[in-house]
């Protein structure tokens, strides 16, 4: 699927500040809220494509799915909202744990759960549980030009990625589950750094391989939903 701008979405979504920082997101008929401190996912347009992803029909009814970097919850609560039988969130921030639970309740959603967790590290014994593996990882390999993030861990773990290390160990554990069962689906959210992931991907994963399968065209440059297959 390729969406040549972000217009589809910007006509059903409306978010802005409050007083005291915190942000209010009006997405369809659903409201949802991002604390202070919690990364705005809609500063940049990789929050529009996993709001794309999120509501195509059909992909997630009765399925289990798992959100990896889960954030503030809202792409997890619109997987329910599209049918899925059951979602877990995770997120490396306690406090993104704290207001994806926060949006769960305003929302009154059931059988969604959030837990904190470095990618897989805490949920070991139901890595293989899953129909959908969605990722939406911190893609820049660089603090160069976002000095002042630095010292504040959390906002740290949801930019940066120093050499990879997450993707690297996100795409080990892919092969692992898709080694499993050929029939799990697993889709990584890129950013404009998509040559880099496909990069490393291709010379250090032989037995992986990407597919486009959400592109969004945003002033000049592509953004992708990789979904990772096994060869």
């Amino acid at each position: 699927m390729i969406f040549d701008d972000i217009k589809s979405i910007e006509a059903v979504l409306d978010w802005h500040y409050c007083q005291d920082n915190s942000i209010n997101v009006s997405f369809l008929s659903y409201n949802f809220v991002i604390f202070k401190g919690i990364f705005n996912p809609f500063v940049a347009p990789t929050g529009y494509l996993s709001l794309l992803f999120a509501i195509i029909p059909n992909l997630f009814k009765n399925k289990k799915i798992l959100d990896i970097g889960a954030g503030s919850g809202i792409p997890s609560i619109l997987f329910m909202l599209n049918g899925a039988k059951y979602v877990l969130g995770i997120d490396i921030n306690p406090d993104a744990i704290e207001n994806a639970n926060y949006n769960k309740k305003i929302n009154k959603i059931k059988n969604i759960e959030f837990i904190e967790s470095d990618l897989f590290e805490n949920i070991k014994l139901i890595i293989f549980d899953f129909d959908i593996y969605f990722a939406n990882l911190p893609l820049l390999e660089s603090f160069h030009g976002y000095e002042n993030y630095y010292n504040d861990k959390n906002l740290n773990n949801t930019f940066f990625d120093i050499d990879y290390k997450t993707l690297r160990g996100f795409i080990k554990c892919s092969e692992q589950i898709l080694s499993h069962d050929r029939n799990k689906k697993i889709y990584l959210c890129s950013t404009s750094f998509s040559k880099s992931i496909e990069t490393i991907i291709y010379n250090e994963f032989k037995s992986i391989t990407l597919k486009d399968f959400l592109v969004l065209k945003s002033n000049n440059i592509e953004l992708k939903i990789f979904q990772i297959k096994i060869i």
